[in-house]
C-alpha cells in the first residue's frame, strides 16, 4: 500500500510540473493544444510549445484559454457532472485499542457506486466534489463485524491532453465518511446501533485517463474512524481505532 501511495504521489508531482499556467487553445476538432501564445493578431495565435513554434488561425479555435493576452473568442465554463462505478482490487483493515488489541484483516468483495463534479478554474486545473457509496463488507476472519461507508469529499484534478479528446489526469480526495457498523468486534464486544463514529478522515490518490466522456480511474483509498460505545445498562464502554486502505479500479462516464 505505501508504495502504491509513494508512486500515485510521484504521478500528482509529475503532473504538477507540467506547465500548469501554460495557454490553452481549444479546437474545432476536439484536439487541445497547450502551450505559450508569445504573440496574437486579430487573425492569429502564435503558440510556443517547447522550441517549436505554431501559428494558429482563430478561425480553427472554438474557445481559449489565453493567459497573455486579449482573448477575441467567448470562453465558455468548462464543467463535468460524472457517474462512477469501482470495486475493490485490495482491501485491508486494521483495527486497534488501548488495551493492546489488533487485528488486520483482509475485507470482502465490495463495490462502490458515486458522482462527482469538477470545473475548469485555471488552464489544466479542476476542483470539485463528489460522495460515493459502497455496499456492506465484513472484515474479520469469521466474517462477523461487518460495515458499509458513505465518502463525501472535495476534489482537486490536473489533466494533461495527449491527443484529441484524450487526457491524462491526476487527482486528490479530501473529506469525510459516514460509517455503518454491525456485528462483533472480538468475542466480548458487539456493535451495536448506539456506536459512534467519530474522527472520519477519508482521502484518496487517483491516476486515471479520459476518453472523451469515458474515464477509466485506479486509485488509493484511505480512511479512519473512532467506533466507540460509552457503555449503558447491560453493554460495556470501548473504543476502538479502525483503519481502511483500499486500491480501487473505478470506471465513469461524463453525464453533463
Amino acid at each position: 500500500m505505501k508504495n502504491l501511495s509513494l508512486f500515485l504521489l510521484f504521478g500528482i508531482f509529475i503532473c504538477c510540473t507540467v506547465e500548469l499556467f501554460a495557454d490553452t487553445l481549444y479546437l474545432h476538432g476536439g484536439e487541445v493544444t497547450e502551450g505559450k501564445v508569445v504573440q496574437e493578431t486579430a487573425d492569429t495565435y502564435i503558440l510556443q510549445q517547447g522550441n517549436i513554434w505554431k501559428r494558429i488561425n482563430k478561425t480553427d479555435v472554438a474557445y481559449s484559454n489565453n493567459n497573455s493576452g486579449n482573448d477575441y473568442n467567448i470562453q465558455k465554463v468548462d464543467l463535468d457532472l460524472i457517474i462512477k462505478f469501482g470495486r475493490d482490487l485490495s482491501a485491508k483493515s486494521k483495527i486497534t485499542n488501548s488495551d493492546s488489541f489488533s487485528g488486520s484483516y483482509d475485507i470482502s468483495e465490495k463495490y462502490c457506486a458515486g458522482f462527482e463534479f469538477d470545473i475548469r478554474a485555471f488552464s489544466n486545473v479542476y476542483f470539485g466534489a463528489g460522495f460515493s457509496v459502497s455496499n456492506e463488507g465484513c472484515i474479520s476472519s469469521n466474517n462477523s463485524f461487518r460495515y458499509m461507508d458513505i465518502p463525501y469529499y472535495l476534489l482537486a484534478k490536473i489533466k494533461h491532453n495527449v491527443g484529441s479528446n484524450i487526457n491524462l489526469y491526476t487527482s486528490v480526495n479530501f473529506g469525510m465518511h459516514s460509517l455503518i457498523t454491525g456485528g462483533r468486534i472480538s468475542d466480548s464486544v458487539y456493535v451495536g446501533d448506539d456506536v459512534v463514529s467519530k474522527n472520519s478522515v477519508y482521502y484518496g490518490l487517483n491516476v486515471g485517463l479520459e476518453l472523451k466522456d469515458l474515464l477509466i480511474e485506479l486509485g488509493f483509498v484511505s480512511y479512519e474512524a473512532e467506533i466507540r460505545n460509552d457503555g449503558g445498562w447491560s453493554v460495556s464502554a470501548y473504543k476502538y481505532r479502525l483503519i481502511n486502505q483500499s486500491v480501487i479500479l473505478s470506471v465513469g462516464y461524463k453525464i453533463l
